[in-house]
């Protein structure tokens, strides 16, 4: 599971990306702006270049709502909430379960 403690939004000319850090919030506001301003510096030489989904090499930006670990304190599950308020319970072997906690949460494309 790759969740970061801490994540940050940096913004150059029109651009706003997000990065993160398990280190320290100072740390993921610096990785932040220095990804804003190369991503912005990069569209203003080359244009736009933007042909890959971008979430493939990067975490997730999920607020983590609590930790689960082993007895020898190994991390086994997080419990997550997603930008449209549903929890997810994310394991460290790739079973996701994905919770909805209010009406909207799934669109209502699926709640009919």
């Amino acid at each position: 599971m790759n969740f970061p403690r801490f994540r940050a939004q940096g913004k150059s000319g029109n651009f706003t990306v997000w990065r993160w850090s398990d280190s320290s919030l100072d740390d993921a506001r610096a990785l932040a702006g220095q990804a804003a301003a190369r991503l912005s510096e990069r569209f203003r030489t080359q244009g736009r270049t933007f042909d890959v989904y971008g979430y493939t090499d990067r975490r997730l930006r999920e607020a983590v709502l609590r930790e689960i670990r082993d007895a020898p304190g190994e991390l086994e599950a997080v419990i997550t909430r997603n930008s449209y308020g549903c929890q997810g319970l994310n394991t460290a072997e790739g079973f996701s379960v994905r919770g909805v906690r209010r009406r909207g949460c799934l669109g209502k494309r699926f709640e009919e």
